[in-house]
């Protein structure tokens, strides 16, 4: 996985985490983040994100708020494929989607 942060953990501890996401929440002035462990990649987290100039820390998200905007706005895809084939409008029966790479390019019809 590409975007790893070394965070330090409550205990002092320095652990890797995957970052899935980082959402900007410009109503509650806070960045949230979204995550997993390496060893445990099938467990999802979500905490808010603290920078200094050297370090990340994760801080645990107590605002009932908080908790609410983060389980009901934050959507992760594996990649921009599965984006493209399950964000699609409603009642639509199939979906043309482009694709393209080193010396490719085509569609991807998803139904």
């Amino acid at each position: 996985m590409k975007n790893q942060l070394t965070i330090d953990t409550d205990t002092g501890e320095k652990k890797i985490v995957n970052v899935l996401d980082i959402i900007d929440a410009y109503a509650f002035n806070k960045t949230f983040v979204v995550y997993n462990f390496p060893e445990e990649p099938s467990k999802l987290y979500a905490s808010i994100l603290n920078e200094s100039e050297n370090t990340y820390s994760f801080e645990t998200i107590t605002n009932p708020d908080e908790i609410k905007f983060r389980k009901y706005t934050t959507t992760i895809y594996r990649n921009q494929y599965e984006k493209e084939v399950l964000q699609r409008e409603e009642g639509a029966l199939y979906k043309l989607i482009n694709v393209s790479g080193k010396g490719y390019q085509g569609f991807l019809v998803a139904i």
